[in-house]
């Protein structure tokens, strides 16, 4: 061994890089940095007396290690430090050790035996427990094979019998009120549980993989079941779900592939998505008045919703691409999130008595027609985003929150005049004051509005993402949201308001449009050896460090300092995504190419670059000498500049 074979920096040993397998780690080191030993072929090793930090994953996945004598020095042991020692079977903690983050040793097959010295003030192994636990607040951080949990013990902490394949049974104490993630994640051999009467949270992953557990009792003061918490416990049966629970996550019960029945006592206020997927369940789960669950092997066409049902929870349709027809009963009050999201379904006829219906319930759906009746009193967001076929939307004219006023084929807010709920076949009425979140998105060329209509005050995130539409702003605009009109292709007629707004937004934001410009790759004249172009005023003033004050009506001449670079573009539209307030500018050059790009480097070489618009290469502007500013400009006449010159190509064309 050689001490080249340890990469240390300031008292950290950063990495391993030695063949031997019996490690002496030289003293003076402080700290065994992350993964310095992780997957290598090691199977003993020396720590110095020096040592006082082990980082995460420092000897992670060391197969051949056996066995571990930490040194009185050490003070920190952190989470996974010496995870997937397949061998280790003993581990003893100092009385020096003041910090220990999560299980340093989960995933340690063979552990059967672990000590903290009795002298330690933090941590402790009560009761023979074969545990390590923290003295102050009773959690308990690691266990092995032979653990017997101290009655004294309230909280399982993450990881902390994570991966141990000879763990067969466990009983968890009365006073234990938390099951932390991942607690007995992986432990595959692990087939009777007994569950502490006052547990109230069962952590994420908690017994994922538990393979071999076939039955739990689950206690009666238990709130909540955590995503994933029984994920792929293939051989449990039943479920009985306790009356205090109020939310079971999601993947909770999913791939148990051969649970067959789930009762629900109470009434929770939230199941999720799959929380029982993939399992044998033949039959729906109902909670009280709400539908939960339904199995989408019985979906075939058609499905009755049994009467007496009120909520059909979040989800519960979900990508069930064979759902063509829903009947929905008369006793319905809400729709959950989701609750129709990408299915096959042709019609809906929503019952009166609705009150409710949740974000995205029937979005990417193919449903024509939609009648909102006057019992609905909340709509959500993006409830019938992508439902491409819909051209039809009626609110019942006695609804009391909401309308569609003057047949305009949308749901309109009647409080605020604003549109929340859109189609293809919509208008905006003259009294539409705010165009709602994405309430025309993913429209693409189908929606024929004409103009946005000067009554139009506020334009919010996403409203005409994807949709083609005229980008013609009245000066009543007073707030365009981000995204507002990202990505609806190109856009060759654009006016926005002109107004203070205008002068204070950020417009490259609401016409944020991924790797390419949604403007058409016009060009400013060019007359002579002069070409027009358009500068920001901020970034003029910073790049020359002067304050230019010059009347509109004169022109200042601004000799160009050497290997100066200064961007600029011909396309006024793609400069006013740069700032609030330009410069047009005369630049004056010896050598002009006409046909170069919307964005230019104006600069004193002959460098190509990559046309934005076009994916080709063209030559710069080269030997800049000086420009001349013409006048300032705000970024509102920079698009109408901008539509004048589209007009213009158009007309040439």
């Amino acid at each position: 061994m050689f001490k080249e074979d340890f990469k240390i920096s300031g008292g950290t040993l950063i990495k391993y890089d030695g063949q031997d397998v019996n490690v002496v780690i030289p003293e003076g080191v402080t700290t065994i940095g992350q993964d310095a030993f992780a997957n290598s072929m090691i199977e003993s090793v020396v720590f110095p007396s020096t040592l006082k930090c082990i980082k995460v994953n420092a000897f992670k996945n060391c197969e051949f290690l056996e066995e571990i004598n930490l040194p009185e020095s050490l003070e920190v042991l952190e989470g996974c430090a010496f995870g997937e020692c397949k061998l280790l079977r003993k581990v003893y903690i100092p009385k020096s050790v003041s910090t220990i983050l999560n299980n340093p040793f989960y995933d340690c097959v063979r552990l059967e035996y672990i000590e903290v010295d009795k002298d330690n003030p933090y941590f402790d192994s009560r009761d023979n427990s074969n545990a390590i636990i923290d003295t102050s607040d009773n959690l308990l951080i690691a266990g092995c094979s032979n653990t017997n949990i101290p009655k004294t013990v309230t909280e399982i902490g993450r990881f902390a019998f994570k991966g141990n394949r000879k763990l067969t049974s466990i009983s968890i104490p009365d006073k234990v009120v938390k099951i932390d993630d991942s607690a007995f994640y992986g432990c595959h051999n692990l087939s009777e549980i007994t569950f502490g009467k006052n547990i109230k949270e069962i952590g994420n992953g908690a017994f994922n993989g538990c393979v071999k557990l076939k039955e739990i009792q689950l206690p009666e003061k238990l709130e909540s079941i955590k995503s994933d918490a029984f994920f792929l416990c293939t051989s449990l049966k039943k479920v009985v779900i306790p009356k205090n629970v109020t939310e079971i996550l999601y993947d909770a019960f999913s791939r148990c592939t051969n649970l067959t029945s789930v009762e629900i006592l109470g009434n929770p206020n939230r199941i999720d998505n799959n929380a029982f997927d993939y399992g044998s369940i033949t039959n729906p789960i109902i909670s009280g008045k709400r539908l939960v669950y339904v199995p989408k092997s019985e979906i075939n066409k058609r499905y009755v919703v049994p009467e007496g049902i009120e909520e059909i929870c979040d989800n519960v349709f979900k990508n069930c691409m064979n759902l063509d027809e829903i009947v929905l009963p008369k006793s319905l009050k809400r729709i959950g999130w989701y609750a129709f999201y990408n299915t096959h379904l042709q019609s809906i006829e929503l019952p009166d008595g609705l009150e409710e219906i949740g974000e995205f319930a029937f979005q990417d759906t193919y449903i024509s027609e939609v009648r909102i009746p006057k019992s609905v009193i909340n709509i959500g967001c993006c409830v019938f985003l992508e439902a491409r076929n819909l051209q039809k939307i009626i609110v019942d004219q006695d609804n009391p929150i909401y309308d569609s006023r003057n047949n305009c084929n949308a749901i309109v807010e009647t409080e605020t005049n604003k549109i929340i709920i859109a189609c293809c076949k919509t208008t905006i009425e003259p009294t539409i004051e705010i165009i709602g979140e994405k309430s025309f998105c993913c429209m693409g060329d189908e929606l024929k509005i004409k103009e946005i209509p000067s009554s139009v005050k506020r334009i919010e995130k996403n409203a005409f993402l994807h949709t083609k539409v005229p980008v013609i702003l009245s000066d009543n605009i007073n707030f365009v949201s981000g995204g507002a009109f990202s990505e609806i292709g190109k856009i060759e007629r654009i006016r926005i308001p002109h107004n203070e707004f205008a002068l204070k937004h950020n417009w490259r934001k609401v016409f944020d449009s991924y790797n390419y410009s949604p403007f058409e790759n016009v060009q400013s004249p060019v007359e002579g050896n002069y070409v027009k172009a358009y500068v920001s005023v901020d970034y003029i003033k910073s790049l020359m460090k002067v304050e230019f004050v010059a009347p509109f009506d004169k022109r200042d001449i601004v000799k160009t300092p050497g290997e100066m670079h200064l961007s600029a573009w011909r396309n006024p539209a793609d400069a006013a995504m740069y700032g609030h307030e330009f410069y047009e500018i005369l630049i004056k050059t010896d050598n002009i190419d006409a046909n170069f790009g919307a964005k230019s480097y104006c600069c004193e070489d002959d460098e190509y670059y990559q046309d934005i618009n076009n994916g080709v290469e063209r030559p710069r502007i080269v030997f800049v000498h000086e420009f001349e500013i013409v006048r300032r400009l705000p970024v509102y006449e920079l698009f109408d500049i901008y539509t004048e010159l589209c007009e213009k190509k158009n007309n040439n064309d």
